[in-house]
This record gives C-alpha cells, structure tokens and sequence, in this order.
C-alpha cells in the first residue's frame, strides 16, 4: 500500500465561503477605480456575480456600464490580498 503524500483542496467553497472572498475582492475593485459611485458598482457587480455566478464576462460588463479599463481592474481583482482566515477547525484538519 502507498503512503498519501499529498491532499490538496479546492478552497472556494470547501474550506471557507466563496462569497466572503469575492464580496472583499469587488468591494476593493468599487472603492480603486469608482471614486464617484463606488456603493453603486460594488451593488450591481457583487448582484450580477450572486444572479448569475462567476460567467467570464462579469467584468467585461461592469467595465463596459461603469467605464473603466477592464486591464486595470481584472488584475486588481486578482491579486488583491484578502482577509479570509480559515477556521480553526479547517486549520486543525488540515495539520
């Protein structure tokens, strides 16, 4: 018999709530790039992503309605650093 040398997980909605993470990702996106009315974008985008999940072109859109440069604000999303902790439960399982 083999010995595990390895688990991996898919986090998003495993370990901790997907929402969490992207509610923080989108609310930091609203508040670097939509100055004005960024209550506004935050509400639509974090409303488009929960009616119609994480499609392709999310982004597109909300550039495209709230004009900005898509460049810009897909690599924000993506590297913005988020506060997410696992629980200590999850932390626990995984030692």
């Amino acid at each position: 018999m083999t010995k595990l040398r390895a688990i991996f997980y898919d986090l998003d909605n495993t370990l901790y709530p997907q929402i969490l993470d992207v509610r923080q990702r989108v609310s930091a996106c609203a508040q670097k790039f939509f100055l004005e009315n960024s209550n506004e974008v935050e509400n639509f985008w974090f409303k488009e992503w929960q009616n119609n999940g994480p499609k392709k072109n999310l982004i597109d859109i909300i550039c495209k309605t709230f004009k900005c440069r898509k460049e810009d604000v897909i690599n924000f999303y993506r590297s913005h650093k988020t506060n997410i902790r696992l629980q200590d439960e999850v932390v626990n399982l995984l030692i």
